[in-house]
Parts: C-alpha cells; sequence; structure tokens
C-alpha cells in the first residue's frame, strides 16, 4: 500500500515537473516569435514616434531581479526623459511600452510581471506624456496589435528606441519595425543591456542592419514631426 501511495506521489510530482516544464519551453518559444506585419504605405510627410519600452518596475525599479539593470536605471530614465521632454515640444507620439505575463504557471515561479502588480507598472521615475501604455507578452511589441494601429493611424513611418534590452524586447521590436518597412533609430544612450560589452556588439549589429545609431543629442538638435 505504502509502495503504491509512493508511486502515486512520485507520478503527481512527474507530472507536475513535466507540465511546467511544458508551459516555460511553449512560452520561451513563443515569446521569440518576430512578427512580419503588414508593409507601411509611402507617406508624403515622414512622421517619427519614440517607443519606450520595458522601463517598469519589474525591471529598472526597486523590485526588480536583475541588479545590473537596476544599476543602470538612473541615468537611463534620466535620458530617457529628456528625450520625452523634447518629443512633447517636437509633437512627437511617445508610446510606453512593458511586459506583462497572465499565465497563472508562469507567475507562480515568478510573478514580478503578473497583471496588476508593481512590477508590471511603468517606473514611477518615467515621464508620462501621452495615454499610450501597451502591454506585450512577447519580446517584439508589435504582438499587441495596438501598436500597429496606433502607428497607422497617425501615419507614422520612422520609430526611435529607448529601453532594454537591446539584446532581446529592443532587438526584436527593432526587428518586427523592419519587416513593415519603418525606418528605425537606435537611441544609444537610452538604452541599456546586461553589460557594456553586450551594448556595445548590439550597436554594431544594429548598424549592420541598417538600423541608425544615434545619441540623444543628435534628436535633441534635429527631429521634430510636421
Amino acid at each position: 500500500m505504502i509502495k503504491k501511495i509512493l508511486l502515486a506521489l512520485l507520478g503527481l510530482v512527474v507530472f507536475i515537473v513535466l507540465f511546467f516544464g511544458a508551459n516555460v519551453l511553449f512560452f520561451t518559444q513563443g515569446a521569440k516569435k518576430i512578427s512580419r506585419g503588414t508593409p507601411i504605405p509611402e507617406y508624403q510627410e515622414k512622421r517619427s514616434a519614440l517607443l519606450v519600452i520595458d522601463i517598469q518596475g519589474c525591471t529598472t525599479g526597486e523590485i526588480s531581479l536583475d541588479e545590473t539593470f537596476q544599476l543602470q536605471s538612473e541615468e537611463l530614465i534620466t535620458t530617457t526623459n529628456q528625450i520625452i521632454k523634447s518629443c512633447r515640444v517636437k509633437n512627437i507620439p511617445v508610446i510606453y511600452i512593458r511586459s506583462e505575463l497572465r499565465n497563472p504557471f508562469l507567475n507562480m515561479i515568478n510573478n514580478t510581471m503578473a497583471t496588476g502588480s508593481e512590477g508590471a507598472a511603468l517606473d514611477e521615475r518615467l515621464m508620462i506624456v501621452s495615454d499610450y501604455n501597451l502591454t506585450k507578452n512577447r519580446k517584439d511589441a508589435f504582438c499587441n496589435p495596438e501598436l500597429d494601429r496606433i502607428l497607422s493611424e497617425k501615419s507614422i513611418s520612422k520609430l526611435f528606441f529607448t529601453g532594454l534590452d537591446a539584446a532581446h524586447c529592443v532587438n526584436s521590436t527593432i526587428q518586427a519595425a523592419q519587416n513593415r518597412g519603418y525606418s528605425t533609430l537606435a537611441v544609444r544612450d537610452a538604452l541599456i543591456s546586461e553589460t557594456p560589452a553586450m551594448k556595445d556588439s548590439m550597436m554594431t549589429e544594429f548598424s549592420e542592419r541598417g538600423v541608425g545609431v544615434i545619441t540623444s543629442d543628435k534628436f535633441y538638435a534635429e527631429e521634430s514631426n510636421p
């Protein structure tokens, strides 16, 4: 009898491990998918928008589990806020994008990105100048169709990228934007990655893929919408 109970418990443990493992694997593979989208039309006027990616409680805030992001957060947010101020003056839409997980099994492992949690909210130090506050459940922010809709509605053809991680969510969203035909520019001093070496590597890769790599100074001096 005891042997049967132990075997049943062992079977249950194995099932739970496999179930959680399958969920993690499914999420990990799905999170890497890059959307193709529909090519944007040729607009008469060239209009720009700023994407602020994953500057939120679970990444740069006090509850972040990543110390390297926390250490870089003050400089990142200060620079990003200056760019956001400039966008407000120059009539450039600012679109905030943040990661949010609704999968109850993954949230049991780590709930810092769970819907409605402090970690899923934008970092409280971030300047908010628009109502464009979109969520994503993959690295590619275009997985939320609202992003395509907003950009199309405003006839946007050029996108500036700030936030994190340059090697992951920013990179995936840039790839998806290029698939759609957007002109893409990475604001180097308003992007972070796990290490300076990784960030430098991504800036080189961006340039090789036709992504413009600029500093915030150039953005302040030149960029504006009609």
